[in-house]
């Protein structure tokens, strides 16, 4: 079994700096993520009380974009499995 520190990286992986850089706005982009899919979830209900079906769909899209944002963060902070 070989040291995880003797493994020479991937040709696509990224670098130290690359790392670095992801490592330092991951916690910035969850948030404003989560305060964006909010602010979908206000849209979606405001049109949903103004029987707006526009500002529905609007909300929703809000949502879905900002949720997949968040899941891409979480999948790419994931260890890698051994």
């Amino acid at each position: 079994m070989r040291d995880t520190d003797d493994q020479v990286p991937c040709e696509g992986s990224a670098g130290p700096e690359r790392q670095g850089f992801w490592r330092r706005i991951r916690i910035p982009v969850a948030a404003a993520a989560a305060l964006i899919s909010v602010v979908g979830i206000m849209v979606a209900v405001f049109g949903l009380t103004q029987f707006n079906q526009r500002e529905t769909v609007t909300g929703v899209i809000i949502i879905a974009v900002s949720t997949a944002i968040y899941i891409t963060i979480l999948a790419r902070d994931r260890p890698p499995r051994k």
